[in-house]
């Protein structure tokens, strides 16, 4: 509904072009925030739009939420589990590699194990030296791996496991060379390695590893909101808080640049363009 007010701002005499910086609430600077830009050869027009669009942007802050379902991490795994739907799709949100995170945590894969879950995929973990270790082994081979916690030793740390090999592609359905990627099973949940920090965003990208959603009761994904073709396909979604650089509870990170007061860590701030 914000974003329905430009067309008619940028229809005004004077007025070139109007937007809304939303901003990346994730970094850690001073200029972090949300932003009207205006701009025209009526520098008056430009300025009165631009105030008038900030005003809106600030009265509708407390509308700014999550709108599909968020549980911490271990009560994401039980709802899944326990839910009548299948596939029940999880959002690692933490290591969430479309906002930027690393893509390399293990917890999520070493969370199912302990809570022995069966019938679920973790999709995907980056970690080259693995995936060529597994490359190297076969498919079929049972070795000894040390997953994820190398780009983001923050939040995470390496799950040392022993594996299985199910299935080893080097390409996408295209043949186009985008990493290696390799599919493992250990302590009975199945996770897809690879040297690249792409994301699991449609449906095909399963499919170049040879894996049909449908035999899976729970699948993890490295996103926030899922991308439109895995959000139809999924029969229910759940955001997990999980932990990361892409952290969703923004109280956890370690801020420091962050200029203040700043609205939602200041929630009495009052503002005016």
């Amino acid at each position: 509904s914000l974003f329905a007010l430009l067309p008619e701002i940028d229809g005004r005499p004077g007025i070139l072009d109007s937007s809304i910086l939303i901003g990346c609430a994730w970094t850690d600077s001073p200029h972090t925030a949300v932003a009207a830009l205006v701009c025209g050869i009526d520098g008056g027009a430009a300025a009165a739009a631009a105030n008038q669009l900030a005003a809106r942007i600030w009265s509708r802050r407390s509308d700014f939420a999550i709108d599909s379902q968020t549980a911490d991490l271990d009560e994401s795994i039980h709802l899944a589990v326990a839910a009548p739907e299948r596939p029940v799709f999880i959002s690692d949100s933490g290591d969430n590699t479309t906002a930027g995170a690393a893509g390399d945590s293990p917890v999520f894969l070493e969370t199912l194990i302990r809570l022995a879950v069966r019938e679920a995929l973790v999709s995907g973990i980056t970690d080259p030296a693995a995936v060529r270790s597994c490359e190297a082994a076969g498919v079929g081979s049972e070795i000894e791996l040390s997953i994820g916690g190398k780009l983001d030793a923050v939040n995470a740390e390496p799950y040392r496991c022993r594996a299985t090999v199910l299935e080893i592609a080097a390409a996408d359905l295209l043949g186009k060379e985008r990493g290696g990627r390799v599919l493992i099973r250990t302590g009975g949940v199945d996770a897809v390695l690879q040297t690249d920090r792409r994301p699991f965003t449609e449906l095909g990208h399963f499919r170049e590893m040879g894996i049909s959603p449908e035999d899976y009761k729970v699948i993890v994904v490295k996103e926030g909101y899922l991308f439109p073709e895995l959000r139809d396909y999924a029969r229910r979604h759940i955001m997990a808080f999980s932990p990361g650089f892409g952290d969703q509870r923004l109280e956890r990170l370690p801020f420091t640049a962050l200029r203040s007061p700043i609205y939602p860590f200041d929630p009495e701030v009052r503002w005016e363009p």
